[in-house]
């Protein structure tokens, strides 16, 4: 059971990047806006980038040309992905948007069924209905005054989000499956580098607003991205080690438990840390998520086990 416990770690840490992300959205968003989190969110990939280039040296030039280009599409997709994430963290609750990841796998095997000719079975289409019936569920918000509202913005873009994520994982896979781990994670770094970039250079009013705050406390808000970027890497060491341990599937499954882990914390901050983050913890809130969150790590379950 070591694997198990090693895995479990995985949903933990992410989740606490999670609450971490929400607390830098609802402190400096209103403030700076998304676009200058994303700059900070690149510069932290550009470190990343420029360690494997330190490690692989002259050998990152070995990687075909288009290969090449195909990981810094693949860097790119995951900063928009992240763009996406950043703003429907900007109108929800930290466990919202985290179960909303749960159309990562759907998407994932939706795209390869489109794009690469896998087959769709009948237990795979009924995982698929359970997720987006986790979903439904979720894009209702109640609501004291008018008893409910849908949560339309966010699905939107958590959709947007999760379709971003799994074509970048798909393209990865493409151009890294026979190539060197580091070599190919360096010309993804860099797409996500590149998009900081472009958002410095070509938007003034990202480059005033980084400028603004890199000023007033650019420091804290570097090390909360680096913080909450160093936690998703710790995150998937852990996944990669457990998968190391048992076959892949079960590894990825326990990975399915981040929404749940979500809910938890965010009962502790509610609880404990208002002045951090609140969020609603009433009765029928927590039984909706948990519901949805159940239905939904049902579809994921029976995807990750038909894969």
């Amino acid at each position: 059971m070591m694997w198990f416990y090693i895995a479990l770690c995985t949903p933990i840490l992410h989740s606490i990047s999670n609450h971490v992300d929400k607390y830098l959205v609802s402190k400096y968003v209103n403030r700076s806006g998304v676009e200058t989190l994303m700059i900070y969110t690149s510069a932290t990939s550009a470190l990343v980038a420029l360690a494997c280039l330190l490690f692989q040296g002259t050998a990152i030039s070995s990687l075909p040309v288009s290969h090449a280009w195909i990981l810094i599409a693949a860097g790119i997709l995951n900063s928009a992905a992240i763009f996406f994430y950043l703003y429907a963290l900007e109108i929800s609750e930290a466990s919202v948007v985290v179960a909303f990841f749960h159309f990562v796998p759907l998407l994932t095997y939706l795209l390869g069924y489109f794009f690469l000719g896998e087959k769709i079975g009948p237990l795979e289409l009924f995982a698929c209905f359970l997720i987006i019936l986790g979903g439904a569920i979720l894009t209702i918000e109640f609501d004291e005054e008018s008893g409910f509202k849908l949560r339309n913005a966010t699905l939107i873009l958590m959709s947007f989000c999760s379709l971003f994520f799994a074509a970048e994982g798909i393209l990865f896979k493409y151009a890294a499956l026979n190539e060197n781990f580091w070599i190919s994670a360096f010309w993804q770094y860099a797409g996500s580098a590149l998009v900081g970039l472009c958002l410095f250079l070509f938007f003034s009013k990202a480059r005033k607003n980084f400028i603004e705050s890199a000023q007033m406390g650019g420091r804290k808000i570097f090390m909360l991205v680096l913080a909450t970027d160093g936690l998703g890497v710790a995150g998937n060491l852990c996944l990669a080690f457990s998968s190391l341990l048992v076959p892949v599937v079960l590894a990825r499954t326990v990975e399915s438990y981040q929404p749940f882990f979500a809910i938890c914390i965010g009962v502790i901050i509610t609880s404990f840390f208002p002045n951090i983050a609140e969020e609603k913890i009433t009765a029928k809130h927590l039984v909706q998520k948990a519901v949805a969150v159940a239905i939904m790590f049902a579809g994921s379950f029976l995807i990750l086990r038909l894969g």
